[in-house]
């Protein structure tokens, strides 16, 4: 079973791949990460996502297609526009498509 959520592997490329997968599609939410800081907090926080970005990084190369979803400007602790960041979503992936036909005829060829 797999897990999200920094867990151990928030993109289980590695994992699928052992469980025999051969085309792997990465979905990744986010956009660049913030560096500024206040407090001791956020410093934490910062070295977590930066550790987590570099983890994530070595896992994106092996997948054969990615996707990335920015959702930066949604704060992922408010429900209340899950509608809007869903229609961004689908935007996003929907143009994502002719390049992830092409990938998967290469693949395929």
């Amino acid at each position: 079973m797999l897990v999200d959520g920094y867990v151990l592997a928030n993109i289980p490329v590695r994992e699928l791949r052992a469980e025999g997968a051969d085309f792997i599609i990465a979905m990744t939410l986010g956009g660049e990460t913030e560096t500024g800081y206040n407090n001791g907090f956020d410093i934490i926080n910062l070295v977590e996502a930066l550790k987590y970005e570099k983890l994530n990084q070595w896992e994106l190369e092996e997948a054969d297609f990615h996707i990335n979803i920015n959702i930066k400007k949604f704060d992922g602790m408010k429900f209340n526009n899950y509608e809007i960041a869903m229609r961004h979503g689908y935007r996003v992936t929907k143009r994502a498509l002719p390049r992830l036909q092409r990938r998967l005829a290469e693949a395929n060829g």
